[in-house]
């Protein structure tokens, strides 16, 4: 989901769910993600993202276990 919270903050939010991978044991899970934006000023950009916050890793069929996320970004546009 995507919600314009005021003009210049949004909210995204994605919930995945994944059924067991027959065969290789590894179990169906959910995941959720979130990600906050504000844009305080004409060419300013902050946010925040959290992947995979319902557990602190899961299984993928190439047997990875892929971590728990949180990362932030500033974007600026100098030609503004």
């Amino acid at each position: 989901s995507y919600l314009d919270v005021t003009d210049d903050f949004e909210v995204n939010a994605s919930l995945y769910h994944v059924g067991e991978v027959p065969f290789t044991g590894i179990p169906a899970y959910n995941r959720a993600d979130l990600g906050l934006a504000w844009r305080p000023g004409e060419g300013v950009g902050l946010s925040l993202w959290g992947r995979n916050l319902l557990h602190d890793q899961h299984p993928e069929a190439s047997g990875a276990q892929v971590p728990r996320g949180v990362h932030a970004q500033v974007t600026l546009d100098l030609g503004r």
